[in-house]
C-alpha cells in the first residue's frame, strides 16, 4: 500500500521542529482468484501443478472470493490482472465482489502466447507480483 505522508510542525516562542512521518494503512482485505473456465468448458481450480493450456481460446472464466473479518461492506472492489511472467506490466480490470464473491471473463488477445500469470489485489495495491494461478 502506499503511504500516507503526514507533515508535522510545531512551534512556541523559543524555536520550530518540522518532522514527516509517514503512515501505511494495510488493506482491510484481500482476494484469492483462479482460472475455473476455459471458453465453455469448466476445469477444477487451483491449486494446480501446471499453467493451464489454452489453445485457441477466446476467453478465460476467473473466479475468487474476498478474505476480510469486515462485515457488511458490499460491494468491495477489487483488480484482476493478467502479466506475461517475463514483465511486470499487466493489463488489469476492476471488478466487485458481492457477498464475498466475483467472477469475471478475461478476454484472450489474438496474439497471447507464452506464459500468462492471473492474480487479484486490493484497489490501493499497485503491486502485480503474486500470481494465483498461470496459462499458457
Amino acid at each position: 500500500a502506499t503511504p500516507y505522508v503526514l507533515y508535522v510542525l510545531v512551534s512556541n516562542t523559543l524555536g520550530s521542529a518540522y518532522a514527516t512521518v509517514q503512515v501505511v494503512v494495510p488493506p482491510s482485505y484481500n482476494a484469492t482468484i483462479g482460472i475455473v473456465g476455459v471458453d465453455s468448458v469448466a476445469i477444477a481450480g487451483p491449486p494446480r501443478a501446471s499453467p493451464v493450456k489454452v489453445t485457441s481460446s477466446n476467453y478465460l472464466l476467473l473466479r475468487g472470493r474476498i478474505n476480510t473479518t469486515v462485515a457488511g461492506t458490499d460491494p468491495l472492489p477489487l483488480t484482476i490482472w493478467v502479466r506475461r511472467s517475463d514483465t511486470l506490466s499487466a493489463s488489469a480490470v476492476s471488478v466487485s465482489a458481492y457477498a464475498g464473491q466475483f467472477q469475471y471473463y478475461w478476454q484472450l488477445s489474438s496474439g497471447m502466447a507464452g506464459l500468462y500469470y492471473v492474480g487479484v489485489s486490493h484497489p490501493a495495491d499497485p503491486s502485480r507480483t503474486i500470481p494465483m494461478d498461470s496459462f499458457v
